[in-house]
């Protein structure tokens, strides 16, 4: 692959793996609250 690409497939792969974190965040944060509050 040229160095372009390699760049642009790079970026592309922090973009996702950064979504994947913020998910993965955000779902944890919703089973802690799920957990700690009573349910409705």
């Amino acid at each position: 692959m040229s160095d372009l690409a390699m760049q642009v497939s790079k970026k592309i792969d922090n973009k996702v793996v950064i979504l994947l974190k913020s998910c993965l965040n955000k779902s944890k944060t919703f089973i802690l609250y799920e957990k700690f509050t009573p349910n409705l």
